[in-house]
């Protein structure tokens, strides 16, 4: 029996991949590696490992009967997750009208690009918080500590601005009150601060880690953001560290089977950011053309409110979307400025 063979086969060499990763760990410890360059080669090693492991892989040679359970299976899931009453298979992000687009977040690539200011790491943050109520959601920030994202997440469910926290004036009681409700899904959330050393291995290693401690079959990575993750990257140009990295992203999304969102600064030269499209992206390499989903947050001319507690509205575009429909009108948006909190524009 040939396939039983292969089946043993493959089940044999997968023993002795974890045979020798094991092997070359314990050695590592007797030679005197610190513990935290060896967790660190035990994360990508292990990474690696796994996907010896995984039944499906990028690049294996996939025969189409092998594929049609799994096609059936996903019918099937979509079925009942529209009898259960959820409005998405997918991620939610709790944006009614871009989860009917997209079907909430799924697996592959996502990229959002926006303007400086314009709210790019606000609105992944809040998708964060809104994913971790179901799944692991692994954050690798470059721009803000996980300390400072940790407070801007309890300050908006608080509604108490950051900023006020730090001259001492927020109410203490209520941001005790924003704690406890971050306490529900701080357990789900957690966050990496990106170092040169920083790769897609490590973050695979490390959301792996995230998804075996919760059981779950998929988690959200967020890399906040891209041009300073690819700045390590060591190929040459920052638009060849880009492109590299964004293929590399991809394919980490592949192997998770899992969504991975990577934030984007725009084009220097763009001067429209009110409506920024694909070609603000045009300096990032082959961005564009890699991702599966691009989300373009553009200002607004118009704001309501004034002071403090200004909002101003914005416009989110779905300019790419590999898995449906794109361009369609954008999904408008106010943005409370001081809690660095989103919510959908009421349709008239």
């Amino acid at each position: 029996d040939p396939l039983a063979a292969a089946r043993v086969l493959g089940e044999m060499y997968q023993r002795r991949a974890i045979a020798t990763f094991l092997q070359e760990g314990l050695q590592r410890q007797r030679e005197g590696e610190t513990p935290a360059d060896l967790m660190e080669w035990l994360q990508e090693k292990g990474a690696a490992v796994q996907e010896a492991i995984a039944a499906t892989r990028p690049g294996a040679l996939l025969w189409g009967d092998s594929l049609v359970e799994g096609v059936l299976d996903l019918a099937q899931m979509a079925r009942a997750s529209k009898e259960s009453g959820r409005a998405t298979l997918g991620i939610p992000t709790g944006l009614a009208d871009l989860d009917r687009t997209l079907n909430g977040l799924n697996p592959g690539l996502y990229v959002l690009g926006g303007a400086p200011g314009v709210g790019k790491t606000s609105l992944a943050l809040q998708w964060a918080m809104k994913a971790a109520e179901e799944v692991p959601v692994v954050y690798v920030t470059y721009e803000n500590s996980p300390s400072n994202l940790t407070l801007k997440a309890i300050g908006r469910l608080a509604h108490i601005s950051p900023s006020d926290v730090d001259r001492g004036q927020a109410d203490l009681a209520k941001l005790q009150e924003g704690a406890a409700d971050f306490g529900k899904i701080a357990h789900r959330l957690a966050f990496v601060e990106g170092t040169p050393d920083t790769t897609t291995a490590s973050i695979q290693g490390q959301a792996r880690q995230a998804m075996a401690r919760h059981g779950a079959r998929r988690c959200l990575v967020i890399v906040d953001y891209l041009q300073r993750m690819a700045h390590a990257s060591g190929y040459g140009t920052l638009r060849e560290n880009v492109s590299a990295l964004t293929l590399g992203l991809r394919e980490l999304a592949t192997r998770l089977d899992s969504p991975v969102l990577a934030i984007s600064s725009l084009s220097r030269g763009v001067n429209n950011y009110t409506h920024p499209t694909l070609e603000a992206l045009k300096e990032s390499g082959d961005l564009e053309f890699t991702a599966d989903v691009v989300l373009l947050l553009g200002t607004r001319e118009d704001s309501l409110g004034t002071g403090p507690r200004k909002r101003v509205m914005v416009d989110l575009s779905v300019a790419k979307n590999r898995f449906g429909e794109a361009g369609r009108k954008p999904v408008g948006l106010s943005f409370d400025q001081a809690l660095g909190a989103f919510a959908q524009e009421a349709r008239e």
